[in-house]
C-alpha cells in the first residue's frame, strides 16, 4: 500500500520546536509499522490552521496521492480539517487514513459514515457550545436577573434546561455513537472519544459512567 503522509501544526512555534509535530510523526510510524507493505510516497508538513479551506501543502499532499494512487495517511481527523463540507470534498477525492482509527476499513461506506459523524459531530458542538452560552446570558440579562444567583425556581428552570440540553446531545450524538459501538467495547469507546476530542455533556472528557449514562438515555428517547 503506497502512502502520502500529512502533518499539521498551528503555529510556527509548533512546527520549529517539533512540539505536535514529533507526536504526529511517531504515530504514523507506529501505525505503518503494522503494514509489512507499507509505501511511503511523500510527507508534507502544513503550519497552518485547521480551520483555512485553503493549504498549501494539503493541495499538494492530495495531488500527489492522485497523482500515485495512493492513500492520505494522518495522524487524526483534525489535522485535515474541521470543516465537514470541507472534508467531505477530500473524501471524494482520495482514499484517507487515521493513525487513531486503525479499524476502519478504507473507502468503504461504514467508515465514511463513521467519520462523517465525527466531523460533523465535532463541528456542532463547538457551534453550539458557543450558542449556548450566549443565549443563556442573554436570557438572564432580559429577566434582570443577577448573575450567581439561584432560588427554587431558578433551579426547578435550570434542572428543566439541563434534561432539555441532555436529551438534545443524546439525539445528536446517537447515530455515531451507534455506529462504534458496533466496532469496539465500552472502555474502548471511552478511550477513542477523548482522542478524538469529543467533549462529554458536562463538555469535559468521557469516562466509563458517562458514556453509559448518554447510552441509557438514548434508549430511553428511542423508547418512548
Amino acid at each position: 500500500m503506497k502512502y502520502v503522509i500529512y502533518y499539521r501544526v498551528s503555529t510556527a512555534k509548533q512546527g520549529i520546536s517539533g512540539l505536535g509535530l514529533e507526536a504526529q510523526k511517531q504515530q504514523v510510524q507506529a501505525y505503518l509499522d503494522q503494514r509489512q507493505d507499507a509505501e511511503i510516497v511523500s510527507e508534507y508538513v502544513e503550519i497552518d490552521s485547521g480551520k483555512k479551506v485553503t493549504r498549501i501543502e494539503l493541495a499538494k499532499a492530495v495531488a500527489d496521492a492522485k497523482k500515485n494512487k495512493a492513500v492520505l495517511l494522518v495522524a487524526k481527523l483534525d489535522r485535515v480539517a474541521r470543516n465537514v463540507r470541507f472534508f467531505l470534498e477530500l473524501l471524494d477525492q482520495i482514499p484517507i487514513e487515521f493513525t487513531d482509527l486503525p479499524n476502519l476499513a478504507v473507502g468503504t461506506s461504514d467508515s465514511r459514515l463513521v467519520l462523517t459523524q465525527l466531523s460533523a459531530f465535532a463541528e456542532w458542538e463547538a457551534s453550539k457550545i458557543s450558542e449556548r452560552t450566549k443565549a443563556a446570558l442573554q436570557a438572564k440579562k432580559l429577566r434582570g436577573e443577577p448573575m450567581g444567583v439561584m432560588g427554587k425556581i431558578n433551579i426547578k428552570a435550570t434542572n428543566n434546561k439541563r434534561k432539555e440540553l441532555a436529551d438534545q446531545f443524546a439525539k445528536e450524538i446517537a447515530p455515531m455513537l451507534s455506529s462504534l459501538s458496533k466496532q469496539m467495547s465500552q472502555r474502548n469507546l471511552v478511550v477513542y472519544l477523548n482522542q478524538q476530542g469529543v467533549k462529554s455533556p458536562t463538555g469535559k472528557e468521557w469516562g466509563l459512567s458517562s458514556l453509559q449514562n448518554v447510552l441509557s438515555r438514548i434508549k430511553t428517547l428511542k423508547d418512548s
